[in-house]
């Protein structure tokens, strides 16, 4: 399925980047920013900020950056159709239909691998 950048940018806004990524780290609030120790690597000294107001995070020690959509499909090792549904539905968004086009090709791709896995 294909996300139109008007519909990502909205999942962007509507969900808290600092609410996501504090399930998972124990942040605490440094001026507007918020810092914890990095989920991707090993660290004693905190050097994962979260910039909730920019929406991105990064850190300084193994250099990891992204947004909301990067983080829950690292952490949670989903595919970027699978983050996304996630991330709506804690934003209480509705996906986008698919277009009669995606549709189409959607059935002719579940056809094939069904015929692929049949000659195997």
């Amino acid at each position: 399925m294909r996300f139109g950048p008007e519909f990502l940018d909205e999942l962007r806004n509507r969900v808290s980047l600092a609410e996501v990524v504090g399930k998972r780290v124990a942040l605490k609030k440094r001026g507007r920013n918020f810092l914890g120790l990095c989920p991707f690597h090993r660290e004693k000294t905190p050097s994962f900020n979260v910039h909730d107001d920019k929406g991105f995070y990064h850190c300084f020690g193994c250099q990891t950056h992204g947004d909301v959509i990067d983080f829950v499909m690292r952490t949670e090792n989903v595919t970027f159709p699978e983050a996304v549904e996630k991330i709506a539905g804690l934003a209480g968004m509705k996906l986008p239909a698919p277009s009669p086009r995606e549709a189409e090709r959607d059935r002719e791709t579940r056809s094939l691998n069904q015929v692929l896995e049949a000659a195997a």
